[in-house]
């Protein structure tokens, strides 16, 4: 998994302000490479707004990254990087999984209350 976590970089649009210059502002988050074509999950919430988008790798190198698509009310999106990528994220397989029918109880907890 490690190679294939990466940080996303949103440059925002220049800040304005009444007697000051314009202040740059970025914010970053997480990131998953999801296919070695370079296709990348991360938050909408990390990409909202952006001017440009950058993407940290492993390796320290950073690429530009366009915006394929977002879904605000899953608060997911999707960026891609043009280029060789270090690794894609292994993703389960979901009819793998077996439903259990025991489930281990957690232990049972003896309640006290203390008057005031």
């Amino acid at each position: 998994m490690g190679p294939s976590v990466v940080t996303v970089i949103n440059n925002l649009p220049p800040q304005r302000a009444l007697f000051n210059p314009s202040i740059e502002r970025t914010t970053s988050g997480s990131g998953l490479i999801i296919s070695n074509d370079g296709y990348i999950v991360t938050n909408n919430h990390v990409v909202d707004g952006a001017e440009s988008l950058e993407i940290i790798l492993a390796d320290g190198t950073t690429p530009p990254a366009n915006l394929v698509g977002m879904y605000i009310y899953a608060d997911l999106a999707v960026v891609h990087v043009d280029g060789e990528m270090p690794a894609a994220a292994n993703c389960g397989n979901s009819d793998a999984l077996r439903m259990r029918t025991k489930f281990n109880q957690p232990p049972k907890m003896k309640l006290r209350s203390f008057g005031i």
